[in-house]
């Protein structure tokens, strides 16, 4: 192997890793940016009292209609 062959090996190499550490960098970002998306979420509804209350009232619906089902 030549030496210009050797440097292209190690450029190509260089490139990848780069290319790889970019990537890596915005899913990172990705990451934290669907983090910030699911608190948002999280505080809009799990913390709001009525939003329960309503989410309870449904899941009794839910088991009413069911059981009614099962009896017919």
């Amino acid at each position: 192997m030549s030496e210009s062959e050797i440097a292209m090996l190690i450029n190509v190499h260089q490139l990848r890793e780069r290319k790889y550490q970019k990537q890596k960098y915005i899913d990172q970002t990705e990451m934290k940016s669907e983090r910030a998306r699911q608190s948002l979420f999280y505080q809009t509804t799990y913390y709001n009292p009525l939003w329960l209350k309503q989410r309870q009232l449904r899941n009794v619906e839910y088991h009413n209609q069911e059981f009614h089902s099962f009896l017919l």
